[in-house]
């Protein structure tokens, strides 16, 4: 898994050893040019390609064994909320009410599955699960729901981590699938889609999404805890 950290070194390498054009010495080796001139007016040539990508590659696998997933604990919970409002704070379909949401399955005991992702101590993401309803009668199936990132830290793989090491932690509790509401595109690739034999009202179908973990899907309509309706 891509556990980067995003951490500052990491985005300065990045940054550095982005692709600029390819330039020649003259023996032959393939170097990358800054194209920052120096004071006598040639462009400096950085390290040959092998190092540069040796480098880079070390350096993030050091970030990725910086993350660590874990269960939540009574220390993390102001962490968390704080963790949640920042990364849904501008959300554009956000009422950045998740935060309340994860209080509310937390107090009701409804919180099955809490994880933090924490980077040398430092909580920087968090995803629960909780119970869902299935008309049919069918139990043991969980919401994926709500998962945060701060957002200075999305989109390096920590989400991904959190939600593969739950959807892994709620095989080994005997759940028999997880169900969501999302983005398909994203989710797909966890392997969640949509099945017509599973309904949740008053939204477009397409974002509503199930991962069986058994051969037998559910045939019902999906209701959510109560704590999703929290306001405050």
């Amino acid at each position: 898994m891509d556990l980067f950290t995003g951490s500052t070194e990491l985005m300065a390498v990045k940054k550095r050893f982005s692709r600029p054009p390819m330039a020649t010495n003259p023996k032959g080796r393939k170097w990358r040019r800054s194209f920052q001139p120096r004071s006598n007016g040639t462009n400096r040539c950085e390290a040959p390609l092998l190092t540069v990508h040796k480098t880079f590659n070390d350096l993030l696998d050091i970030m990725a064994s910086k993350l660590n997933i874990r269960k939540e604990t009574a220390a993390d919970i102001e962490a968390i909320s704080a963790v949640t409002a920042a990364a849904f704070k501008d959300h554009p379909i956000s009422k950045q009410t998740e935060p309340f949401i994860i209080r509310a399955l937390r107090a009701a005991g409804a919180l099955t599955l809490s994880l933090v992702a924490e980077i040398d101590g430092r909580v920087v993401g968090h995803v629960a699960f909780s119970p869902v309803t299935i008309s049919d009668g069918t139990g043991a199936w969980y919401g994926l729901g709500p998962v945060s990132v701060l957002q200075d830290l999305q989109k390096q793989g920590i989400g991904k981590a959190l939600i593969n090491e739950g959807l892994s932690r709620l095989k080994t509790m005997g759940a028999q699938g997880c169900a969501l509401i999302g983005d398909p595109d994203y989710y797909r690739r966890f392997g969640f889609r949509n099945y017509p034999e599973m309904v949740y009202e008053g939204i477009p179908q397409k974002f509503f999404q199930a991962l069986p973990f058994i051969d037998e899907v559910p045939q019902g309509i999906v209701g959510f805890h109560d704590g999703f309706q929290a306001t405050s």
